[in-house]
């Protein structure tokens, strides 16, 4: 975890309470990292969101609750207006993953789908 928190620099981890989290993760320690204060703000122009970063979010929602779960992230999360920079193909996050087809083209129908605009 130290390493965890480390990499996360800038984020505080929080514990969840069990009834915070989806009922099959209640036995576990569950916890997120929350921005710290100083760092809270919508992106913009000069600190887009990296379509890489997007990408990797996504996927790991996939992963473990298919396209539903990440229809569900994208439906239920603020901040959409704010600009996506489209780095995919020469990704800028430090922690950017490969993306397989069925990944790719769910999160491409995803973001369309919910009028989500990657430009730049």
């Amino acid at each position: 975890m130290a390493a965890v928190d480390r990499r996360e620099d800038g984020y505080e981890r929080v514990r969840l309470e069990p009834g915070e989290v989806d009922a099959s993760f209640a036995d576990l320690n569950a916890f997120m990292y929350v921005s710290s204060s100083e760092y809270t703000r919508w992106g913009d122009e000069e600190f887009p969101i990296l379509r890489s970063y997007l990408d990797c979010v996504l996927a790991g929602y996939i992963d473990v609750w298919g396209p539903d779960g990440a229809r569900h992230f994208i439906q239920t999360t603020e901040g959409w207006q704010v600009p996506i920079f489209n780095d995919r193909e020469m990704p800028k996050y430090p922690r950017a993953v490969a993306l397989d087809e069925f990944s790719r083209s769910t999160i491409d129908d995803l973001l369309k789908q919910n009028g989500i605009v990657c430009s730049r």
